[in-house]
C-alpha cells in the first residue's frame, strides 16, 4: 500500500486483535468526506447485463461497481447504507427476467459497504456488527428495548442485485479468526436477539433476516 498510495495518505489501526466492530468503528470515525467505502481488497466483481432477455454475469472492475453506486447514491439524501450483492447469496429473483437488475431497499447489506460518515449508527462488538449496524439505520434506534437510545430519522440501504461482489469469507487466517468471530456465531447471534428481540433471525446464517421481515422497514429513498 506504501509503495502505490505512499506513506502520507496511510492510517495505521492503533490497536490490533480488538475484533471487527472496533475495526469498522475506528475506520468510520476517521472519514472527513461525506461517504466512504469499507471492504475487503481481496474481492472480485461481476455485473449481470441482459442479452436476449436473460441476465449474464460479465467481469467488471472494482471502480465500475464502486461508481455506479456512488452515482446512485449521490442522487439521494436518505441512503445511509449501499453496496453490491454478495454473489454467495445470489438467487431468488436475480434468476427471473427483471430481478436481475433490481435495487432492493431496506435490505441488509454486509461485507462491502458505502457507508454515510455522519450517521449516528455505529459498530458494536459482541454482535453481529453488519446486520446490528443495518438495523440501527432502518430503525433509527440502538435496540428495541426500553433502555435503547435515538439514533436519528430512520434512512435507507440499497442493495444492487446487478452488481455482484465475490469473495469467500473466512476463507483466510487473521482479522475475524483467533476466535474473535468464527467460532462464536450462535453466542453472537444471541446478543443480536436480545438488542432486536422482535427480529426472528435465521438459524442457518448467522445475522440474516428472512425476506418477510426485512419488508417491514417502509421508508423509501427522498431527493
Amino acid at each position: 500500500y506504501e509503495k502505490i498510495h505512499g506513506e502520507d495518505r496511510l492510517l495505521t489501526l492503533p490497536e490490533e486483535g480488538r475484533g471487527i466492530a472496533y475495526v469498522r468503528q475506528w475506520i468510520k470515525e476517521q472519514c472527513a468526506d461525506e461517504y466512504h467505502w469499507q471492504l475487503d481488497d481481496d474481492k472480485s466483481f461481476k455485473k449481470r447485463v441482459k442479452q436476449n432477455g436473460k441476465w449474464k454475469e460479465v467481469s467488471a472492475t472494482a471502480g465500475e461497481v464502486m461508481g455506479e453506486i456512488e452515482t446512485y447514491v449521490g442522487e439521494y439524501g436518505n441512503v445511509a447504507i449501499a453496496g453490491p450483492k454478495t454473489a454467495a447469496y445470489s438467487s431468488g429473483t436475480d434468476k427471473d427476467a427483471d430481478g436481475g437488475g433490481k435495487i432492493l431497499f431496506n435490505r441488509q447489506v454486509c461485507s462491502f459497504l458505502l457507508i454515510k460518515t455522519s450517521h449516528a449508527a455505529s459498530f458494536r462488538a459482541g454482535t453481529i456488527e453488519d446486520t446490528d449496524f443495518n438495523l440501527q439505520v432502518l430503525t433509527g434506534r440502538d435496540g428495541q428495548g426500553s433502555d435503547s437510545e435515538n439514533r436519528g430519522t430512520p434512512e435507507c440501504t440499497a442493495l444492487f442485485h446487478r452488481l455482484l461482489v465475490k469473495g469467500a469469507s473466512g476463507s483466510k487466517k487473521g482479522g475475524n479468526h483467533d476466535g474473535l468471530y468464527y467460532g462464536r456465531k450462535e453466542e453472537l447471534r444471541a446478543e443480536l436477539t436480545r438488542r432486536w428481540p422482535t427480529m426472528e433471525f435465521k438459524t442457518n446464517a448467522a445475522g440474516t433476516f428472512s425476506s418477510r421481515q426485512w419488508g417491514t422497514f417502509e421508508q423509501s429513498v427522498k431527493k
